[in-house]
């Protein structure tokens, strides 16, 4: 997590492959999305049988889009 990735890159066509290109810049690698923040009880749709959360997406989803949440309690 957090590598930075620098690549060059060939062009081909049917005449053959082009020469490398520049170094391109770093780009970071994100593979786990950040955790959710501002994590809130939503008092009005609270009550004795349930309770419910706010929150929003982290800064960073890793790249794909979240598709689920875990939520857990002690």
């Amino acid at each position: 997590m957090d590598d930075s990735v620098y690549v060059k890159v060939i062009a081909a066509n049917v005449y053959g492959d082009s020469v490398y290109s520049d170094v391109g810049n770093g780009a970071v690698i994100w593979i786990v999305p950040e955790a959710p923040i501002n994590l809130k009880n939503d008092a009005k749709a609270t009550d004795a049988y349930k309770i419910r959360f706010t929150w929003e997406e982290g800064l960073e989803n890793g790249g794909t889009p979240v598709i689920d949440y875990t939520v857990m309690y002690d």
